[in-house]
Formats: structure tokens, C-alpha cells, sequence
């Protein structure tokens, strides 16, 4: 339970909200959002006066609705909402509780309900003629429909509210051309979008919003990055970094030290992205914020990457999961905490409601019957309240645990996944002790020969077989970097590097691999187009092994929506239980990569008879700028 004191001013604007409701309602609500914690607890303690009038209490069941959105618990918002729409018979505040509403199942991924309550606040909000709260609200269904991913019904609302409300309300029409912006950044219209953040950031500097100030140069330094345009961005960056050291914003100095960071790895200035990484780190430590310190650690291991230290960047990715964990641990414990919470605080006011009865029954002049009567009736709710309290905390008790059981399975999952990677990293060690040990002793042997006395014919012989040892050392490296990381995926996309893939299989010549990509015109989200491709590598691999097959045909295709993965062979098939049941990592990597791209995998296969199908489908995600850094 939230134990922040109310100052003398939060109370005296509390108790004089009967006399001035809209204006003291509007500070109210202004400071839930930099305080929600505070304006719940003065909420709570004014709603325990049984003297309130229905419209006062309507009025602080909203603010107690608003402030739990703030607070980040939606459920909760949207209860105390549906007991305005109860007690309330005011137009606007009823249009309130459904914007309120609306606003939470948005962030709880629940659009079309959003959008719902949205449109009925706009209908209240136009037959009241209020244009800011319309605007607010057209506002509000643009942001659910980009969320959902229609771009265009969320730019006509949009559209809608820049001309109902352009320069009336800077807040919000700075918030408008901010969402516009984001559009077209993420559909690609990298110029566009450079338009309207800066006419975004211009509204801020009209009004003097350093913190909004701060987020424009953060955006775009975003888009100049992915512009590549690292110059600029780096600028950006560093205009944002300012504000926020000016602010004192211990908040959010570490993402933009990680947004240096990134433009400095890019421009393989390694030096000066540790330098802010470190920064980053540190101050993250001073203020507690594991967050950050999950992020600033997963960024260390991308500089270490590129620098070549695989082994650092390997164990600054532990460390970056050991915060991960950390923080799901932490949001689990306050759920119990919350759960216990709660129920503490309904004990004490079901204490309440028994000492007022004492009085009202000292108070009153009745007899004893009726006062057995009475205690009686008090006696029987109180066991019917704790009998569905009981029930209650039985029920959070079976809900946490599912979550315990849901935690253990991915704990189990990313297990598997290291253990993967480490016996890669065994291999990939073998390989290089394995051949290259052997090339370089051969290269040492011939070197000696090189004797000052040898004849200048052996001297040339030897020259050419060590250059032919070079030559094979460096196919053989080409070859292990290849299995690591190809860079035309990283560089090209997933069609480039499963073509280059398949013709290095088919130079071979054991095995024939048929490529055919259809609708694959943009590059996937990283995540995506790495899992295909190991997916694919993996199987292909599997078949070479095991199935006798001389053909394969790899197949990708995208459509609105969908990517589907089909790999096809004719070798023998086999009982697919005996792979799933197998002690081996493979099918489990084959799992792990389909669920980290939230797809589905089917394997169709037979005992006895030839050809094999697997197949892959998953929601399709094109390559789009980082909602981290592009969001205000």
C-alpha cells in the first residue's frame, strides 16, 4: 500500500474540490501523472468520509482511476472507472472514465476495446463542444490504431486533430506531430518523418519543455542514425545529453549515454563507447536502475563483439541476463507484495466499519434486541467478507504460482540455449586448434627449411607450399566466420545469405539445394531474419547427416502478415517422437529459435518412407527504427 504524506497543498485542493470541481479536479489529475502514489493515498482517505455526495465521490473514483493508469496498474484504473460510470450522472465525467478506460486497455494490448471506449468519449466530448478534450481523444484513437499497425486510420485521426485543435493545446498538437513522425519512420519515409519531428521539437522550444526539448533531439539523433547519418546523430545525441544533465534527469541520462554509445561503435570508436557505457553503468548503479543496467550491459557485449572479444562479450551478455532475471524476480515479489497488501488494507477498513457501528449503537437509544440483532447481521457480512477474501487470496496464491511455473519453463528454455552455445563455442575452438594448429606446423616446417645454404629451386618450392598453407588457412577462416555470423545477412538480409548458403552446399556436391524466396521485398527485424537462418542451416545440416537425401528445396515466403519457412528433402523419413525425445540440443534449438520469433513448427515425416517436410510460420516483422529510441 502506497504510505506517501499528502503536503498541505495536495489536501487543502482535496477538501475545497466540492467547491470548484472542474478546476481542482484538473490539478488533481496534473499531478497524478508526476505523482500518482500521492494522489491515490489522498483519494483513498477522503473517500472513507460516508458523507460524500455521489458527484464527489464520481470525481475522486476518476482520480483514483487515472492515477492507478499512471501508476502503471490498468486493471485497477479500470475498475475504479466502471464505479464512475455507476455513481456519476455528468456527461464529462462520464466521457472522462471512458477515456480513462480506453487508455488502459491500450497499454494492456486490448485495442479494439480502446477503441471502443475512445469513440464513446468522443461522442459525449462533440455534444458537449468541447474541442480540447476532443482533440485529446482523436489523439488517443490515432495512438491505438498505430499500435495495432494501421498507419493510415491512425494518421486520419491524426490529421483530425491537427485541424481541430493546430496551436490551442501545444501539449498535445507537439504529441500529434511526435506520433505523425514515428509513422513515417516506421514505414520507411525517413524525410517525412524528419518534418514533423522537427516541427515537434519546435512547439517545445516555443513553450520552453526542456524534457520535451530533450526527447525531439533524442528522436532525432534516432533517425539520423538509421539514416546513417552519424554525424548528425551523434550531435543530436549530445544536445539531449546536455538538456538532461542541465535537468538533472538521473533518469534517462544512461539511454541517451547508450544511444552515444551505439553511433560510436558504428564509427569504431571504441574507446569513447566505453567510455559512455561505463558512465552509463555507473550512474545506473547510483540510482538503482537495473533496467538501464540490463541494457548497458547488453550494449558492452555488442562493443566487445565488434572488437573482436568474443569471450568479454560472452560474459557481459551473462551479466546483462543476470539483470534480466533479476528484474522478473523483483516484479514477482511485488506482486506478492501488492497481493498482501491489499489484503491488509481491506482488513483494516472492514475494522473501520465495525468501530463505526460500536458508535452508532452507543450513540443510539435502542434496545437490547435490537442491538443482538444488529450485531448479529454485523457478525455474518463480516464472515461472508472474510469467507470471499479467503477465496480471493486462494486464488491470486494459484495465479502466482502459474506464473512460477511459466518462469521456470523459459528459465529452462534460455539453459538450454547457453548450453547450445557453449558446446558451439567447443566446436568452433576444436576447428581452430584442429586445423589451423596443423597449417601452422606445416607453415613452421617450411620456414625452417628456408635454410640460407638451400638451393635457390628448393627455396622457391618451399615458398609455393607455404603459400598454398596461407591460402588454405585463410579458407579455412573464411569458412568458421561464415558458421559464426555470415555478414551478408547482417549486411544484406535473410534472401542474400540463405542463397550464399545454398550454393556453398550445392559446390559441394553431395547434396542439391532449390532456393526460391517469394515476397521477401524488405529486410525482417534482426531477430527474425537470424532465427530463419539458423533454423534453415540447422535442418539442411541434419539432413546432409542423416537423411541419404540429394535434393532439398528451401523455400521462404511472406505475405500481409505471415512468413512461412518450408523445407522439403527426399530422404528416408523417421519417427519424429524419437527426435523430440532424443537427448541432443538440436530440436530444442529448432523450438527455441521458432518461439523467440513467436512461430509455429511442423515437422511431417514417416517411418519407412521417403521425403520430409518442415515447416515454420510466424508472424512477419519488417525491419523498422527502435521504438526505444524513437518514442518521446
Amino acid at each position: 500500500m502506497r504510505s506517501i504524506k499528502a503536503s498541505a497543498f495536495f489536501l487543502f485542493a482535496l477538501f475545497s474540490i466540492g467547491q470548484n470541481q472542474p478546476e481542482q479536479f484538473e490539478k488533481l489529475k496534473n499531478l497524478s501523472f508526476s505523482n500518482p502514489d500521492s494522489v491515490i493515498s489522498i483519494a483513498k482517505e477522503r473517500l472513507l468520509n460516508k458523507k460524500l455526495s455521489d458527484s464527489d465521490a464520481s470525481y475522486y473514483h476518476l482520480l483514483m482511476g487515472i492515477a492507478y493508469r499512471n501508476a502503471g496498474e490498468f486493471k485497477t484504473g479500470i475498475q475504479y472507472s466502471d464505479t464512475v460510470l455507476q455513481l456519476s450522472k455528468t456527461q464529462k465525467t462520464q466521457a472522462n472514465s471512458y477515456h480513462n478506460k480506453a487508455v488502459c486497455y491500450r497499454f494492456l494490448g486490448e485495442y479494439d476495446s480502446a477503441i471502443s471506449y475512445n469513440l464513446k468519449a468522443l461522442k459525449i466530448f462533440e455534444e458537449e463542444g468541447d474541442i480540447k478534450e476532443q482533440a485529446i481523444v482523436l489523439n488517443s484513437l490515432g495512438v491505438v490504431n498505430m499500435k495495432s499497425g494501421d498507419y493510415d486510420r491512425a494518421l486520419y485521426y491524426y490529421n483530425k486533430t491537427i485541424k481541430l485543435n493546430a496551436g490551442k493545446d501545444i501539449d498535445n498538437f507537439s504529441d500529434v506531430l511526435n506520433n505523425i513522425a514515428i509513422i513515417y519512420a516506421n514505414t520507411g519515409k525517413l524525410d517525412s518523418s524528419e518534418i514533423f519531428f522537427r516541427k515537434s521539437l519546435n512547439y517545445e522550444i516555443e513553450v520552453d519543455n526542456l524534457k520535451g526539448i530533450s526527447a525531439g533531439y533524442n528522436n532525432l539523433g534516432a533517425l539520423k542514425y538509421y539514416q546513417q547519418d552519424l554525424d548528425s546523430s551523434i550531435i543530436y545525441f549530445e544536445k539531449s545529453l546536455q538538456i538532461d544533465k542541465k535537468l538533472g534527469d538521473k533518469q534517462g541520462i544512461p539511454a541517451v549515454m547508450g544511444n552515444i554509445a551505439e553511433v560510436a561503435i558504428q564509427n569504431s570508436n571504441y574507446q569513447l563507447a566505453e567510455a559512455y557505457l561505463d558512465s552509463s553503468i555507473s550512474l545506473s548503479l547510483e540510482i538503482g536502475s537495473k533496467r538501464d543496467l540490463e541494457t548497458a550491459y547488453l550494449n558492452k557485449a555488442g562493443l566487445y563483439q565488434a572488437k573482436g572479444d568474443f569471450e568479454k562479450a560472452f560474459d557481459h551478455l551473462l551479466t546483462s541476463k543476470a539483470y534480466t532475471d533479476s528484474l522478473i524476480s523483483e516484479e514477482k515479489n511485488k506482486a506478492i507484495v501488492e497481493l498482501e497488501t491489499q489484503y491488509e488494507t481491506e482488513k483494516k477498513e472492514q475494522q473501520i466499519e465495525l468501530q463505526d457501528a460500536l458508535l452508532a449503537e452507543q450513540e443510539a437509544t435502542i434496545s437490547r434486541n435490537r442491538i443482538a440483532l444488529a450485531a448479529s447481521i454485523t457478525a455474518l457480512v463480516l464472515l461472508i467478507i472474510i469467507g470471499a477474501l479467503w477465496r480471493n487470496r486462494i486464488r491470486k496464491k494459484q495465479q502466482l504460482k502459474l506464473q512460477e511455473a511459466k518462469l521456470l519453463a523459459r528459465e529452462a528454455e534460455i539453459n538450454a540455449t547457453i548450453s547450445s552455445q557453449e558446446k558451439e563455442r567447443a566446436r568452433y575452438a576444436r576447428d581452430l586448434h584442429d586445423g589451423f594448429g596443423q597449417m601452422i606446423s606445416i607453415l613452421n616446417m617450411n620456414l625452417k627449411n628456408m635454410s640460407s645454404d638451400a638451393k635457390p629451386e628448393e627455396r622457391h618450392k618451399v615458398f609455393e607450399s607455404s603459400t598454398q598453407v596461407i591460402d588454405d588457412m585463410y579458407s579455412e577462416l573464411k569458412n568458421i566466420c561464415f558458421d559464426l555470423m555470415p555478414q551478408t545477412l547482417i549486411k544484406h538480409g535473410l534472401e542474400s545469405a540463405l542463397k550464399e548458403f545454398s550454393d556453398r552446399v550445392n559446390q559441394a556436391g553431395n547434396i542439391t539445394i532449390e532456393l526460391n524466396i517469394f515476397g521477401l521485398d524488405e529486410r525482417l527485424e534482426e531477430v527474425q531474419e537470424i532465427s530463419l537462418y539458423r533454423i534453415s542451416q540447422e535442418w539442411i545440416n541434419n539432413i546432409m547427416k542423416y537423411s541419404d537425401a540429394n535434393k532439398v528445396t528451401l523455400q521462404i515466403t511472406k505475405d500481409e502478415g505471415e512468413i512461412t519457412l518450408l523445407i522439403e528433402d527426399n530422404g528416408k523419413g523417421f519417427d519424429k517422437n524419437l527426435l523430440a525425445s532424443g537427448k541432443g540440443n538440436g530440436w530444442k534449438n529448432l523450438n527455441t529459435r521458432t518461439n523467440l520469433i513467436q512461430g509455429e513448427l511442423e515437422l511431417e515425416t514417416q517411418l519407412g518412407k521417403k521425403g520430409n517436410v518442415l515447416i515454420v510460420n510466424a508472424p512477419s516483422k519488417i525491419r523498422q527504427i527502435e521504438h526505444d529510441k524513437v518514442m518521446a
